[in-house]
């Protein structure tokens, strides 16, 4: 059985570990604080999704996903225009022996993106399926990622086709037997 107290402890020690990406550019981030930022695979281009705090730590709006180049618009940007509300963005996290998990879904035109996080070998990144569940893009992190997982809890609703539903967008990840 996997302790709790560990797992958690892990998990928010993650935040403190990460390396900090520069976001270097007007037209890729600096209108709003990033929850998640990583460079990829993809010659020099990032993949971050980003909010504008309301309230200190705990409310976010504007959220957005971004991917491309930094110090160019990005190429693309997921919703086009943010609203004060909670995003069409999927939040779920796993802890699974002594591996942190972190999904973020949406879909956008037919096509399923998948942001992940992992403490272990699968790393982080975003993955992209068509409809049929294809894969038809991964573009893998580079760098541990920039992240703040209480935040984009928080700011997302939660994943309920996630395998583990509602429980695992609790304050704690939920804990699945390795």
């Amino acid at each position: 059985m996997v302790d709790r107290m560990n797992v958690t402890h892990l998990w928010r020690s993650l935040v403190f570990s990460a390396l900090i990406v520069s976001c270097g550019s007007t037209a890729f981030c600096d209108d709003c604080n990033p929850l998640f930022s990583c460079q990829t695979n993809r010659a020099g281009k990032f993949i971050m999704i980003c909010a504008t705090e309301l309230q200190a730590g705990s409310k976010w709006s504007n959220v957005q996903y971004r991917y491309g180049m930094e110090g160019k618009a990005p190429e693309f940007v997921f919703p086009a225009r943010p609203s004060k509300g909670v995003p069409p963005m999927f939040f779920s996290h796993i802890a699974r022996g002594d591996d942190y998990r972190i999904s973020i879904r949406f879909e956008n035109k037919g096509y399923m993106y998948r942001i992940f996080s992992t403490t272990g070998d699968d790393g982080a990144g975003v993955r992209v399926t068509d409809r049929q569940g294809r894969v038809v893009s991964v573009s893998r992190c580079i760098e541990r990622p920039y992240m703040f997982p209480d935040y984009l809890r928080s700011a997302l609703a939660c994943d309920l086709k996630n395998p583990h539903g509602g429980a695992a967008c609790k304050n704690d990840p939920y804990v699945e037997a390795p």
